[in-house]
């Protein structure tokens, strides 16, 4: 696997626009594949639950489809662990309100073909925080991919049963980062180490798990 690192990352909108990855269809097609191959694309066994297959015609037709919430019975939704350096790494969860689990923050891009920029919204907003670094691969700074994304089921009292396809970026926060969680998204947050990992529901343990992996 290449080399990683923390990148700073720009604070203004319009700079994040210019680092977002082209996210055609064709380019998010090959991306995805990427990190099937590596093992760093989770839980395709929830597709077949909805009689579904990730194969080359599964991002056919508009490439803006998928990047909709009303597009079923799959989406897009574009997510981020948060990790700050104390004595140990420790990254932050969520406990959702609806959801009523430990989640990292995310949400549904609606339309927005710059996944990055989805990402980095959705963190300051549910955290009241701007993040100092985003960790990427050091030979893809000029595209920012996310390096790690699973398929979500999704069941609550709020909507149909459907998978998210869920792409997780990492951003750092400084170590005294105080958070303030938008409380209509989350009732609590905290901020764990890898020995409390056991007490997350299985999607936010994988993505954690990963990333922990890749910054130690």
């Amino acid at each position: 696997m290449q080399q990683a690192t923390v990148l700073p990352i720009p604070l203004q909108p319009c700079e994040i626009l210019k680092l977002g990855s082209p996210w055609g269809s064709e380019f998010l097609q090959s991306h995805l594949s990427s990190l099937e191959g590596s093992g760093r694309l989770l839980g395709l066994n929830h597709l077949k639950d909805l009689g579904l297959n990730f194969n080359a015609n599964f991002f056919c037709g508009e490439v803006a489809a998928p990047l909709l919430r009303t597009h079923m019975p799959w989406h897009v939704s574009s997510s981020s662990v948060v990790f700050r350096r104390k004595s140990t790494i420790e990254f932050l969860v969520l406990f959702h309100k609806k959801a009523r689990q430990w989640v990292y923050p995310g949400g549904h891009p609606d339309g927005d073909l710059n996944l990055l920029q989805v990402s980095l919204r959705e963190v300051i907003e549910e955290t009241g925080v701007v993040p100092t670094g985003i960790f990427s691969d050091a030979e893809k700074t000029h595209e920012l991919v996310p390096e790690f994304a699973q398929f979500i089921p999704i069941a609550n009292e709020t909507c149909l049963p459907h998978i998210h396809l869920d792409l997780v970026y990492c951003f750092e926060f400084a170590p005294n980062a105080q958070v303030k969680i938008d409380l209509n998204e989350s009732l609590s947050c905290r901020w764990i180490k890898v020995s409390e990992f056991q007490m997350l529901p299985i999607p936010t343990r994988n993505a954690l798990d990963y990333y922990l992996g890749r910054l130690t």
